[in-house]
């Protein structure tokens, strides 16, 4: 049961996509600015009470991409990904995308004796 509320999850991340990670980098921003009043109230500098906030907040990045990897599919983001490359590829260049997918598509010559050594039968 807890597998499959996880992939719901994980589904429904995927299917929003950005949205999720927009309010990750909310909610980091709001907790940076909320340590940097407090160490401001504390009596330091503005520049050193940001710093400050960032230390203490840890590497931003580093928390998006723990995030990132917990609460996706990265098969189907991968694979959509690679799908979206392919195919702009094979816009960028319709000539050879053509003459590919003929050569890909005709049989080898064993293939074709196989094939007709069956029909024979």
């Amino acid at each position: 049961m807890r597998f499959l509320r996880r992939f719901f999850i994980r589904l429904s991340n995927f299917a929003t996509g950005r949205r999720a990670d927009q309010r990750l980098q909310d909610e980091l921003a709001e907790h940076l600015a909320f340590q940097t009043d407090e160490n401001l109230r504390a009596g330091m500098s503005p520049a050193e009470a940001r710093r400050q906030a960032a230390l203490k907040l840890g590497a931003a990045a580093a928390i998006r991409e723990n995030h990132h990897a917990e609460q996706s599919l990265p098969f189907f983001e991968n694979l959509s990904q690679d799908l979206r490359y392919a195919v702009r590829m094979l816009v960028r260049s319709p000539g050879f995308s053509l003459i590919m997918i003929a050569t890909m598509a005709q049989p080898e010559r064993h293939e074709l004796s196989v094939i007709q050594t069956k029909i024979k039968m």
